[in-house]
């Protein structure tokens, strides 16, 4: 038989089995060859499924026919409870979409019930730029300092938990992490923010000045009292001197006047005979002689009494200031002043948008002296208390810019909600990815957003529409260790997996 004439047998005999009752069409199909038969399997397969189809869509609309129609409930002053909504079967045999009924339980925002749900934060590794090594201090060390205090301060707020190093090193290959500030990147971060914490720059200033020590001015002060009482002992010598030679001026004069008065008496004497008055004249001339020398004396001893002490007094004047010269060479004090400052930056990212939420830089400052007692101006090495204050100064103000970086972040932190995604769609409740790990107990409730993760800006990378709007309300109602299940309290349409979930708050069920 030619193939033009087979061709036309086999499509009048499928024809006719598709036309047949199943009995008969059992009965003809025995005959046919095996392509035919397998070519009839697959006509009948596909007719059977678009008729279940058929019959699904029909059955929906009947379902959904009454509720339209229905007439307008009474107004009550009560607030509206949602009740359960009819929706058709899964459409997905596996669960990744649907429209999952609304649950019946009425439920209300709790104002004072505390939460453990937390945003995760991922800690890139702290960038270190120039630091002065008078500080002693690696860069590299000085950065895992800075990480270290930063983990611990964020470890005491809640709210906030730290990815686990291994999670942020997965994230950014080739240790390429200042990528994951970019918006492409950062929503491969397996958390909802990103913080990049730099030291800018350490900076280090020390200025030493040497002054001679108390004691060496001590002995210079008492150097100069005894030079200053030397010229007071000089002074009162060059007076008693002045007094030596008044008084010999006065005795000189003294004995002329005795000398011209005895002549006198004898002259009298011999003219009157009056020896009586004469002798007495005489011996009291020579008494007033004799008184007048011997204070010219005494003021002659006074003076050279007073010339030898302003001497003794300016040799050991002279001693001491040698002394107290000496003293301020080699017995010193060196003063060494350090000034530290510290610039610390940082920047908070999110994850889903790829924004900065918060940034700021910080710019801290310590000073402080230390002395020590030196030989010498010159030659004394670095003071060890002034390098130790170098690194206290450094490491302080670096505990006081972290703990102010932790508290601004903190509080830039807060507009971001701790986000995950739906891991399954089932007909009565939607299974999170996240449970316990983070911090999810009952009642932690979850509003969809309305985002396209798939449009971005091939310029940017960020998303076109990241202000996508919340819709619904899911409420946690049991919770394992990395998942949970939630009900929808909320009608948000229909649900996927992956959908974007954001936490809005605890919620209760509602007083009756």
């Amino acid at each position: 038989m030619s193939m033009p004439l087979l061709s036309a047998f086999a499509f009048a005999v499928l024809a006719l089995s598709i036309a047949l009752p199943a009995g008969a069409q059992e009965a003809v199909a025995t005959d046919l060859p095996p392509a035919l038969k397998e070519r009839q399997e697959r006509a009948r397969a596909a007719a059977e499924a678009r008729a279940r189809k058929e019959a699904e869509r029909n059955a929906s609309r009947r379902t959904a026919t009454p509720a339209a129609t229905a007439a307008p409930a009474a107004p009550s002053q009560a607030a509206a409870r949602p009740g359960p909504t009819t929706v058709a079967p899964l459409a997905v045999p596996d669960g990744s979409s649907g429209e999952p009924a609304v649950a019946t339980t009425r439920v209300e925002k709790c104002a004072d019930c505390s939460s453990r749900a937390a945003r995760r934060l991922a800690l890139l590794p702290p960038r270190v730029g120039p630091v002065a090594p008078e500080t002693g201090l690696a860069p590299e060390a000085l950065g895992q300092a800075a990480a270290t205090r930063l983990q611990a301060a964020l470890a005491a707020r809640n709210g906030l938990a730290l990815l686990a190093p291994a999670a942020v090193a997965a994230a950014a290959p080739h240790a390429d992490y200042t990528a994951l500030l970019e918006p492409a990147r950062a929503r491969q971060v397996p958390g909802e923010l990103v913080l990049q914490i730099a030291i800018d720059r350490v900076e280090l200033q020390q200025q030493s000045s040497t002054v001679p020590s108390g004691e060496a001015n001590a002995a210079l002060q008492r150097a100069e009292r005894l030079e200053a009482e030397a010229m007071q002992a000089q002074e009162a010598a060059v007076q008693r001197d002045d007094e030596a030679q008044e008084a010999l001026r006065r005795a000189e004069q003294m004995r002329r006047q005795t000398e011209q008065t005895q002549a006198q008496m004898r002259q009298q004497q011999q003219s009157r005979g009056a020896l009586n008055l004469g002798l007495l004249s005489s011996m009291l001339s020579t008494y007033g002689e004799a008184s007048s020398t011997q204070d010219a004396q005494r003021a002659a001893q006074a003076a050279r009494n007073s010339r030898a002490e302003a001497e003794r007094k300016f040799q050991q004047s002279r001693i001491l200031k040698d002394q107290a010269a000496r003293a301020m060479l080699t017995d010193l004090v060196e003063t060494t002043r350090t000034t530290a400052s510290v610039a610390l930056s940082w920047k908070l990212v999110d994850t889903l948008t790829g924004e900065a939420v918060a940034a700021d830089a910080l710019r801290l400052s310590d000073d402080g002296s230390d002395q020590r007692r030196v030989g010498s101006a010159y030659g004394n090495g670095l003071n060890p208390a002034a390098t130790a204050r170098a690194r206290s100064s450094v490491e302080k103000l670096l505990d006081q810019a972290v703990a102010q970086a932790a508290e601004r972040l903190a509080t830039g932190a807060d507009p971001v909600p701790l986000r995950t995604r739906i891991a399954r769609v089932d007909r009565a409740a939607v299974q999170i990815a996240g449970g316990r790990n983070l911090g999810l107990e009952v009642g932690d409730s979850f509003a969809v957003r309305r985002i396209d993760l798939n449009t971005v800006d091939p310029a940017t990378g960020r998303l076109v529409n990241a202000a996508g709007a919340q819709e619904g309300l899911l409420r946690v109602v049991e919770v394992g260790e990395d998942s949970a299940k939630a009900v929808v309290q909320q009608g948000a349409g229909t649900l996927k997996r992956g959908d974007v979930l954001e936490w809005v708050g605890v919620y209760k069920p509602a007083a009756p």
